[in-house]
């Protein structure tokens, strides 16, 4: 489910599209085992037993519009990235503008395939967005839309 689609420019096709990586449910994986822990260890106490279901439902919409929101897109023409649902983060860039684009992955980035990717535009102004899902195959995707339309 995507909140948003971007409108496309003429002659402009989708050439990758993603979003991001499953690790942003992991906050709620850790308070499904904390309810676990206190319900098996300390069921004696349920007000605080709720207080936990509370902030695992809380973590849990948290992710998933965190998930359903984001939009990573290479067409024809242009970088798109998006982000948020309340507080959005977005870049729309034409593929000639981009300067550079730099992926950092974590030791665990590296082996679930998610990171941190970062668009350098004209000008030297980074852009990063976190938690993308296969980040190396982002930055491949953009470098040959780029090679693309240059005939490098």
């Amino acid at each position: 489910m995507q909140f948003y689609s971007p409108t496309m420019l003429d002659n402009e096709q989708v050439v990758y599209r993603d979003h991001q990586h499953w690790i942003v449910f992991l906050p709620f994986v850790g308070w499904l085992i904390a309810i676990y822990l206190f319900y098996v260890y300390a069921p004696t106490v349920p007000e605080v037993l709720w207080l936990i279901v509370i902030f695992a439902v809380i973590s849990l919409l948290y992710a998933y519009i965190s998930y359903a929101t984001s939009l990573y897109i290479v067409t024809t023409k242009r970088v798109i990235m998006r982000t948020g649902f309340f507080s959005r983060h977005s870049l729309e860039l034409f593929l000639k503008k981009v300067e550079g684009i730099q992926v950092q992955q974590s030791i665990f980035g590296a082996m679930l395939k998610y990171g941190t990717v970062t668009v350098i535009g004209t000008g030297g102004t980074p852009d990063s967005f976190n938690n993308i899902n296969s980040p190396l195959k982002f930055r491949r995707m953009v470098q040959q839309a780029i090679s693309d339309i240059t005939g490098g």
